[in-house]
């Protein structure tokens, strides 16, 4: 399971880089599409997890139709056929508290998922039903957009902020008071962002990436995944919203700012107030870039949604299968006897080249080609602690315990060996790219937090500002208008210093993006490598895989191989 794990958070790693720079390289992508993306992302993940065999592409050169080899411990289960090389070496005893540990983590994840979601159902259940006019706000929205169902809108003092939950049947949950002290204009836009979820069916394609999320706690780049998809999704609703309603980006941006930041609901809800000031200034700054999409970027999505989709197979290249060639031509009977001969006796059907073996070395290590019956097998002709080769060869099985052959069958298998181990060398060199991403990635969190409470603080003061205007042009007397306008002054140098702060944030920011985009050069360079380390290790498997068989035959014709069954 720890292989599986493992495999699964390289490949979910190299995919999350691809998409990131996919995402940088496109940037006219829309907010839909982004979404879309970084949820394939989440999918990866579970894909590697729940499908460990990558799918063969026979574009190699032929090597032969024996089953792959794989490598382990002596005293560790056999691989299935057809399983990748794993390396060799002694049962790492370990392991088994990291499993345990890595179970013990997801469970407690989804048993907190689960009570959250609890609270959620509570709420919507405890909720009351929202006034009339609501509702019909709600079929007004809902038929713009053209929603099959309009879902029940409620009132409770539970949440604080516009909700939707509900995956089978989806409502919306508002906050009591802060909702019916909105504007109306901000109530509709408020609704149709929750009305925009249920469109896209957010909850449903949510529950994968909050899957991925548990299962994956570990790994900085499927957390990563997890927030780009949040914040895409809510972006995407916001552009639904202004394009629905005709909002002003200036308009909306001021709902999002009512709303103010609300704690994330890691759970079947999706809210329309963002999770962190990082967001809300990101969501803010894209209402900016809100536009019709042009033909260009519509197949700018389309490629690289194409490409995503295609990487989520996980796929091997292997050499081109051909049929053995080593049986002899059977001899034909003379002519006056063939007849008799097929008469006497049915024809003898030529037994299938079922080629299996099992190397036991005294080391402790061992390879083998074939199944864990066969691996079962061989041990028990094996006496303790000796040194063994086991093998089937059409039907008949041998084994052998000649020094010169075993040492030459682990010649055979070394240069495989050695590419194993390169390949986990560099996986987790890859593992160390993606936890340093990540830590550029929380860098640039808290840097984006930073500015999103000075963006408040900027529109607090320009807030008080247009107060005190209003004051001035109303006072009755000099005295009154000259400390207003002396106010004003303050608040001008705030509003400086405040922008002085903010260009340093945006100095900063702008520092970490060559490291984070060298990182993720870095990434692309090694699943380049990867990938050639994989076809050198499909070439020397075929090659080792002739030389044994060929091994096999001579130990048969020297005598060397002792028939037991």
């Amino acid at each position: 399971m720890l292989n599986t794990l493992a495999r699964a958070s390289v490949d979910g790693g190299v995919f999350a880089a691809a998409i990131w720079a996919i995402a940088r390289l496109t940037p006219r992508l829309s907010p839909a599409a982004r979404a879309v993306l970084w949820w394939l992302v989440s999918v990866k993940f579970l894909v590697a997890l729940l499908w460990p065999a990558p799918i063969p592409l026979p574009l190699l050169p032929a090597g032969g139709a024996a089953p792959a080899v794989t490598a382990v411990p002596a005293g560790a289960t056999a691989a299935t056929p057809g399983a990748a090389p794993i390396g060799t070496g002694r049962p790492w005893q370990p392991a088994t508290a990291v499993a345990a540990l890595w179970s013990a983590g997801a469970a407690i994840l989804f048993i907190a998922g689960c009570r959250r979601w609890r609270a959620v159902a509570r709420a919507i259940a405890h909720a009351s039903a929202a006034p009339e006019a609501i509702h019909a706000m709600t079929r007004e929205i809902a038929a713009r957009l053209r929603l099959s169902r309009v879902p029940d809108v409620r009132l409770s003092d539970a949440v604080e902020t516009p909700l939707v939950a509900g995956v089978l049947r989806p409502a919306i949950v508002v906050p009591a008071n802060r909702f019916e002290h909105l504007a109306a204009d901000r109530q509709r836009m408020a609704v149709c962002h929750e009305l925009a979820h249920i469109k896209r069916r957010d909850l449903s394609f949510g529950a994968a990436v909050a899957i991925a999320e548990r299962l994956f706690f570990f790994h900085p780049l499927a957390r990563l995944a997890a927030r780009e998809y949040g914040f895409w999704r809510e972006a995407a609703c916001d552009a639904a919203v202004i394009e629905a309603l005709g909002a002003t980006p200036h308009d909306y941006g001021r709902l999002l700012l009512d709303l103010g930041v609300s704690a994330p609901r890691r759970t079947l809800a999706a809210a329309g107030a963002p999770w962190s000031f990082e967001n809300l200034k990101r969501r803010i700054v894209m209402l900016g870039r809100s536009s019709s999409p042009s033909a260009g970027s519509r197949v700018a999505a389309a490629a690289a949604l194409t490409i995503a989709t295609i990487g989520l197979v996980p796929l091997t290249l292997t050499a081109r299968i051909t049929p053995p060639a080593d049986l002899p031509a059977a001899p034909q009977p003379p002519a006056d006897t063939a007849g008799r001969d097929r008469q006497a006796r049915p024809e003898a059907k030529p037994q299938p080249d079922d080629t299996a073996f099992v190397v036991f070395h005294a080391d402790g290590e061992a390879t083998m080609s074939g199944s864990s019956d066969d691996m079962a097998r061989a041990r028990q002709l094996r006496n303790s602690g000796e040194a063994m080769l086991w093998f089937r060869r059409r039907g008949t099985e041998y084994i052998v315990r000649d020094q010169a052959v075993m040492q030459e069958a682990r010649e055979i298998w070394k240069r495989v060996s050695e590419l194993g181990n390169q390949q986990g060398a560099l996986g987790a060199r890859q593992g160390v790219l993606g936890a340093q991403q990540g830590s550029l990635g929380g860098r640039q969190g808290e840097l984006g937090a930073q500015q999103g409470a000075l963006g408040q603080q900027e529109a607090a003061l320009s807030l008080r500002e247009s107060q005190l205007a209003g004051r001035e042009a109303a006072a009755d007397n000099a005295p009154e208008r000259t400390s207003l306008a002396q106010q004003q002054v303050a608040l001008r140098a705030q509003q400086r210093d405040l922008a002085r702060l903010m260009h340093n944030l945006e100095t900063q920011m702008q520092q970490l993006q060559p490291p984070m985009e060298e990182l993720a050069r870095q990434m692309t360079a090694m699943s380049k490598e990867m990938n050639a380390l994989g076809e050198k290790m499909t070439a020397a498997t075929a090659e080792a895989e002739a030389k044994m068989r060929d091994l096999l035959d001579r130990a048969i014709a020297g005598g060397l191989a002792q028939i037991v069954r």
